[in-house]
Order: structure tokens, then sequence, then C-alpha cells
């Protein structure tokens, strides 16, 4: 399960990516001497460089992070055979000790969830249904999750905050991008930046603080022809102090272990972003 929609994370993979281009029609006016620099030179940058800087600059600043709780109020759409939206509200808190510790806890008016790790095995509980699987894990989080989507199925919430601003990202879905102004978040100062790839428009909001954080991500499903949107406002606390047994999981009571299933390795790697 990724935040609310498949749109979510694909546009949040892509927030870093810094797509080639093709030349300009300059390049074919070049003086010959210089005719072999200039396509490179007169390429067009989906990305324009302010945008750039500050995507590479909330990615440093992602990376930078060892320990902290974040907060997601998300709001996604459903719609109606009618045509008409309706909106659906919940609650993700993350939980985050680099580079090997993750609380999730999802909460909504259908649905509660709750995904341990500990560094050696990953757990995932419906508090609901009293059910909940595991599987042995590999030693850091980034490495986790890749092996809960790839051999499991499983869509982390908000996973790819952990390969934003690495080497993982795709370079070539942004087909626009956009810096739309100034923005304020609650509280926050934030700047404002929309981007376009195929099967989705999506915007970021990045807080002008030296943080640089991810304060709020917007995406709209334009595959979908009523073009459903999700919304996710983020909310950080950093430098947080967790012990061991906050990401240890004790099945409650009453509660019943059940098996992960696996799926196909050709499927999970062909629906990989």
């Amino acid at each position: 399960m990724r935040a609310g929609s498949g749109k979510v994370a694909v546009a949040i993979c892509m927030a870093m990516a810094a797509p080639g281009a093709a030349p300009g029609a300059a390049a074919a006016q070049t003086a010959p001497a210089v005719s072999a620099a200039a396509p490179q030179a007169a390429q067009a940058q989906p990305i324009p460089p302010r945008v750039k800087q500050a995507l590479d600059r909330m990615g440093t600043a992602l990376r930078a992070l060892t320990a902290f709780e974040l907060r997601a109020d998300l709001t996604t759409e459903d719609v109606l055979e009618t045509g008409q939206k309706l909106q659906g509200s919940s609650l993700l808190t993350m939980d985050v000790r680099q580079p090997d510790r993750l609380l999730i806890t999802v909460d909504s008016a259908r649905k509660q969830r709750s995904i341990y790790y500990d560094g050696r095995k990953l757990t995932v509980f419906g508090p609901k249904t009293g059910y909940y699987a595991s599987f042995d894990a590999p030693p850091t989080i980034r490495e986790m999750l890749r092996i809960a989507t790839d051999r499991y199925g499983l869509e982390t919430p908000l996973a790819d905050l952990f390969e934003w601003g690495t080497p993982d990202f795709p370079v070539d879905r942004i087909e626009e991008a956009l810096y739309a102004g100034w923005d304020r978040i609650g509280t926050r100062s934030c700047d404002h930046y929309a981007f376009r790839q195929e099967g989705a428009d999506w915007q970021l909001w990045i807080d002008q603080a030296e943080s640089a954080l991810p304060c709020k991500l917007v995406i709209v499903n334009t595959d979908d022809p009523a073009q459903p949107q999700t919304t996710v406002v983020l909310d950080w606390t950093t430098g947080k102090r967790f012990t061991d047994a906050q990401f240890t999981f004790a099945p409650p009571a009453g509660s019943h272990q059940i098996t992960f299933g696996q799926v196909d390795p050709g499927a999970a790697k062909g629906g990989r972003q």
C-alpha cells in the first residue's frame, strides 16, 4: 500500500528525476566550427534549473535525517459510477530511526494498519481483525522495502521517502516542471512547484526554511477520465529519540498469525516504477 493512491508513489518517485532532453532548433543554425557541441548546449530542459536545485536540496535534507516522526494527513477521492467524487481521510504516522527501524500506523474510518520493522523482521498487523503476518527482512529500511514490494507485493505508505535524492530514481518521466510561487501551508512558508508526466499531474510544496522538507503533495490521476485527486499534508518532527521496543511487534492476546503470499517475480518486476 502507498499513500492513498498508486499515483502518489509514482509522483514521489519522479520528484528527483532529471530527464534527458531533445536538441533545440538553434543548434541547426550554429557555425560548423562548433556544431558538434551546439546540440548538447541547446537541449530543452523539462526541469528548469531553479526547480532542479530545489529538488536536489530537498533530497539532501531527507537523506540527512537520522531519526524523525512524520505525520501525514491524506485525503483521497473515490469516483462513483455517476461521476460524483467522494473524499476519504486518513492519518498516517511514521516513526523512523535510520538505518534499521521503522513503525508506520494508518488510521481511517475504513482501515487501521500497523507496520513494524525492527531490523530483522517486518510485521503487518490489522488491529480491527487481529490478524498479522511477518517475514524475515534485510538489515536496512531501503533493502526491506524493496523485498516487501518485489517479493510480497506489499506497497508501504510513502516508501519513496527513503529513495528521494539517491541514484535509484528514474530519469526520463517528467515532461514539464515549473515554479508556481510562494504559498503558505499551515504556519510554514513554502515554495510551490508543479509537474506533469504521463498519467499524473502533481504539485509539491517545499519548506523555505533551512529544513527544506516537503510540506504538501497533490496528485491528479490523469489516466482516469474523472481525474481523482490525492492530497498529502506532511508534518515533520526531527531529532526524535526512540527505544528498540517501539519498533518490535508483540502479538496481542487473541491475535492470529497468517502467512504472507509471495508474488510472481516477473509481475513484481514489471510493476515497479
